[in-house]
């Protein structure tokens, strides 16, 4: 017969946590309660669960919670508060935006993330942020449009970052155009900023230009 001795070294607890233990707790109950936050209004969007407002872009009616619009966008907090019509109706028409743009933005007011592939479709999702003052999805929209600059959408990514004010992506893609200005000085994009953007157009080459003397 064989026998296994175990060696156990107990403590007889008081009812206070150490320290290290409390931190330890908090942050697995913090993160669970965040991934519980997001998982319950992800279910709140896609089943539609009590909606109370109808958002009408062109064709297509999608359904939202007045009070998650108000919440995360000051513009709908205004039209709520301070529109009676709207307030009382349950149907509101949004007309500077198309469906699928729109459909991505409601998906960002939710859960935070939203999914686009292409940089058009981050152009639109961006404006749309910037007409509805949803600053956290202009960044979100800006870090995507800065990891796919090139030297094809250069010029259309520097003119919406210049009409809502993304610094770091207007210089991103400053910096872009200077690193192909030859060829892209050649593309329509380009003579398209100078004949509408002439204040933009003339920055840029003023930026270039100061680069050329140092």
């Amino acid at each position: 017969n064989s026998f296994v001795t175990l060696l156990c070294e107990c403590h007889i607890s008081n009812g206070t946590l150490p320290a290290e233990l409390k931190y330890i707790q908090s942050d697995i109950i913090a993160e669970s309660s965040v991934h519980t936050l997001q998982g319950d209004f992800q279910r709140m969007y896609l089943e539609k669960i009590l909606s109370d407002v109808k958002l009408r872009v062109l064709d297509e009616t999608f359904l939202a919670h007045k009070c998650v619009l108000c919440a995360r966008s000051p513009v709908f907090l205004a039209m709520f508060s301070q529109n009676m019509t709207k307030k009382e109706t349950s149907f509101v028409d949004i007309s500077d935006v198309d469906p699928k743009t729109f459909g991505l933005f409601l998906k960002f007011l939710y859960m935070g993330e939203t999914e686009f592939k292409t940089y058009e479709d981050a152009l639109k999702l961006l404006l749309c942020a910037d007409r509805y003052q949803v600053l956290s999805l202009k960044e979100y929209c800006s870090s995507f449009l800065i990891s796919d600059l090139c030297e094809i959408n250069a010029c259309q990514i520097l003119v919406v970052a210049d009409m809502v004010a993304m610094n770091l992506l207007k210089a991103s893609a400053i910096r872009r155009i200077e690193a192909h200005v030859a060829r892209i000085f050649k593309s329509a994009n380009w003579i398209n900023v100078l004949e509408h953007h002439p204040r933009l157009a003339t920055e840029v080459l003023s930026i270039l230009s100061s680069e050329l003397v140092k």
